[in-house]
């Protein structure tokens, strides 16, 4: 390395002292600058990370609550309390009461309806295999997300007749899966599968109910009721009701509910 040239004269050597005496201070600060903001990325990561634990907090504590209470029974207050947290807290992150229920509603929307669309508008299988997925979904979700299933028909009951966008975002899902089950069951009917001389509406209200009068069942007997013993049984029912001659033995053995036993969801019941 070459020697640093000497500046002339002795303004040019503190002239040279002082620059570096500066651009050693500028580097301190930076490096102090850099050490300060750590923690603050730190602090953000771990501020947003607590405003989801909360949010997720007050979700639960309201399908809990919304479930075995009912929505216009349960209090701001009390849904705070049942999250671990005050009031202010869901106001802070939904507004109001109205908007957790609405957020709810979104995620049964994205774990029901939008895959039930799926599996009966875009199914590649028969008629009777579409009905079949349909049952082998609401099935799966009984045994491990129950509240999914039982959020939309308990608001469908408490909300009926009032007009508002909870009522309307859970009717417009039934009315869906209807008109899609209607398409399914007309498929099956000009194929010879399912009856004729049942409407296909008429046909496709039946499972309706019926499903949704499976998930009442097994949530008035407490859940004493295997929910695959259940949904065999709905399966069973269902289709000595609208096959327009029965399956084979082989056939229904084939066509029976891939559902294993284990731990199912659980819903505590408020007293």
């Amino acid at each position: 390395m070459f020697p640093e040239a000497r500046p002339a004269g002795l303004r040019g050597w503190f002239t040279l002292r002082l620059g570096r005496k500066i651009n050693f201070l500028e580097s301190m600060l930076c490096v102090t600058e850099d050490r300060d903001a750590m923690p603050t990325t730190q602090k953000r990561r771990t501020k947003q990370e607590q405003r989801d634990a909360s949010i997720e907090k007050i979700l639960a504590s309201a399908e809990q609550l919304f479930i075995t209470k009912g929505f216009h029974a349960t209090t701001t207050e009390e849904l705070g309390a049942h999250a671990g947290l005050t009031k202010g807290s869901v106001y802070f992150y939904f507004g109001d009461k109205n908007n957790v229920l609405l957020n709810l509603l979104e995620k049964v929307q994205a774990k029901v309806l939008t895959p039930l669309i799926e599996k009966l508008e875009r199914g590649s299988g028969s008629p009777l295999e579409r009905v079949r997925e349909f049952l082998v979904h609401q099935a799966r979700l009984a045994k491990e997300e129950p509240a999914m299933l039982l959020l939309p028909i308990m608001v469908s009951i408490e909300f009926a007749g009032t007009g508002e966008l909870a009522e309307k975002r859970v009717m417009w899902g039934y009315r869906r899966t209807a008109q899609l089950l209607v398409k399914v069951i007309t498929e099956g009917q000009a194929a010879g599968v399912f009856r004729r001389d049942l409407g296909a509406e008429q046909q496709a209200s039946m499972i309706l109910a019926l499903n949704d009068g499976t998930m009442l069942e097994w949530w008035r007997s407490d859940r004493r009721i295997a929910g695959r013993g259940l949904f065999d049984a709905l399966y069973a029912v269902l289709l000595s009701g609208i096959v327009q001659s029965s399956p084979a033995a082989e056939d229904m053995a084939a066509l029976a509910l891939p559902i294993t036993e284990g731990k199912h969801g659980r819903i505590k019941k408020e007293k």
